[in-house]
């Protein structure tokens, strides 16, 4: 890795959230506009939550505890 400051390492690892966010914002704008959204029934209308929206979340999570593990430890 080049010898970058630890406030560059920092905004690149920001900017990985960032784009993860963005990548959810337009399958959730996706999901959103289609007409066949299933509910588990009427009367609740809870959604049925995709595993691709799961995965999605979950991979932001992953990356905004390694990125927090690793400022807390002096990397980035």
């Amino acid at each position: 890795m080049t010898n970058l400051s630890i406030q560059d390492r920092i905004n690149q690892e920001l900017n990985k959230i960032f784009q993860a966010l963005q990548q959810l914002e337009i399958f959730l704008r996706e999901l959103s506009n289609q007409s066949d959204v299933m509910y588990r029934n009427a009367e609740e209308k809870v959604l049925i939550i995709p595993h691709q929206i799961v995965n999605s979340y979950q991979t932001i999570i992953n990356e905004i505890q390694l990125f927090c593990n690793n400022l807390s430890k002096g990397e980035t």
